[in-house]
């Protein structure tokens, strides 16, 4: 899957859930429950695993 007009590209296999954050900061949702967070500028703020 690639979405040029987002910059977004996934690979088959990859199943993400990406969400934005009202806070302006990004979510990747695993599909194993793990998020990972991110900050405007795509820095990696933390991981919470469940």
């Amino acid at each position: 899957m690639t979405n040029d007009r987002c910059g977004v590209c996934s690979c088959g296999g990859d199943y993400l859930t990406l969400e934005k954050n009202g806070d302006g900061t990004y979510t990747i949702t695993q599909t194993d429950g793990t998020k990972e967070n991110y900050n405007a500028s795509g820095s990696r703020l933390g991981t919470f695993c469940p």
